[in-house]
């Protein structure tokens, strides 16, 4: 997300969570998952994930809901962080994952709920869903800190593509269900 929205200096947190709840809202729209943990009546921490699909979403009327919204977003970040989104969209089309599969497109927590195992939770209860779904052949996920790539391997994810975007990196992962 660092990456999309660059260099914001005191206005980064406004422009993330704009970010954040575009990618949350097309879960929403595109009838996908978002899941989270809730700790004295707060969110401790959310996933969003796209739910396996051997085709695109279709929109009844042929028109994406999203459009307004994702004008905005994009209008506000500026044609450089459009610029970046799209880079880091090529750069990662080169990674192959199985079909059909879940993804998990972020997971977060906050910072004063970290270290309670909740990521922990999310991604069990991820995995368990994808072993349940009679088409599912596993999760994949993606990250560009490099601190998390001995993370996810730690929870059965194997590389399956390193690309560098600009002056970032970025590692894909792929977890397949138990067989």
């Amino acid at each position: 997300m660092r990456f999309v929205v660059g260099e914001a200096g005191d206005d980064y947190p406004r422009r993330l969570r704009h970010l954040v709840s575009f990618f949350t809202e097309a879960r929403f729209a595109r009838q996908d998952l978002v899941l989270a943990v809730v700790k004295d009546e707060r969110m401790a921490a959310v996933a969003n994930i796209n739910l396996p699909r051997e085709r695109s979403v279709e929109f009844p009327d042929g028109r994406d809901p999203l459009e307004p919204h994702r004008q905005r977003v994009w209008n506000d970040l500026g044609p450089d962080a459009r610029d970046r989104y799209e880079a880091y969209g090529e750069a990662t089309a080169h990674c192959v994952f199985p079909e059909p599969h879940y993804h998990l497109g972020m997971i977060g927590v906050r910072r004063d709920s970290a270290g309670g195992g909740h990521a922990r939770r999310l991604l069990d209860h991820l995995h368990s869903l994808s072993a349940a779904h009679p088409r599912s052949c596993g999760v994949s996920l993606a990250t560009e800190n490099p601190r998390n790539v001995s993370l996810y391997e730690h929870f059965g994810y194997s590389i399956v593509g390193h690309e560098r975007v600009r002056e970032m990196e970025t590692w894909g992962f792929f977890r397949a269900d138990p067989s």
